[in-house]
């Protein structure tokens, strides 16, 4: 008998976690509906075989259609439940009697600062002044896959971002480059 790899199967199987109690019912609602709507943004053949999705090309496409309804932070966690669902749903389709759900219900803290998380010689250049840019009307969330099993998003681009305002952002970029060598 052949596995059921389906998003059907997938959302079953987020209902299962939450029935046999190893996931708390309003966090298995939150991943389900965010899984439903994440892989919404693929065709419906691409859902039979959930092993076949590249999560950094569903990610890119749910980002296109759906960026101008949610912030770049909402659309982050879209995938984020997506992937650790899928990635939690594979682990145990593979080894169900040693499965371990990778998905916890987390506590809420205080974000750290971008400019705790910056060299401090680049951290006049890089944020003069904070700016919260979910505050921001016409700003944009951007992933780029850099390597295998590496994606970074920069947040917080224009819609009309300018050839030396790209130029800026990669000189700041490549000053890590710098840094680490």
């Amino acid at each position: 008998m052949e596995q059921d790899y389906s998003l059907e199967a997938l959302l079953d199987f987020i209902d299962y976690l939450s029935d046999k109690g190893l996931m708390k019912v309003k966090t298995a609602s939150a991943v389900k509906a965010s899984a439903n709507k994440f892989f919404s943004a693929l065709d419906p053949e691409e859902l039979i075989d959930l092993r076949k999705i590249d999560i950094d090309q569903a990610a890119t496409r749910f980002n296109n259609k759906f960026s101008s309804n949610y912030d770049p932070t909402s659309l982050r966690s879209y995938r984020n439940r997506s992937e650790k669902a899928l990635n939690d749903f594979l682990s145990w389709k593979a080894d169900p009697a040693n499965f371990k759900p990778g998905i916890q219900t987390r506590t809420r803290r205080p974000k750290e600062s971008q400019t705790q998380m910056l060299a401090p010689s680049l951290e006049a250049r890089v944020l003069p002044k904070q700016t919260d840019i979910h505050s921001l009307p016409d700003v944009q969330a951007v992933p780029i896959r850099i390597r295998e099993g590496h994606t970074v998003t920069i947040e917080g681009l224009p819609f009309d971002l300018t050839d030396a305002e790209a130029r800026k952002i990669s000189n700041i970029v490549q000053a890590y480059v710098q840094i680490s060598e």
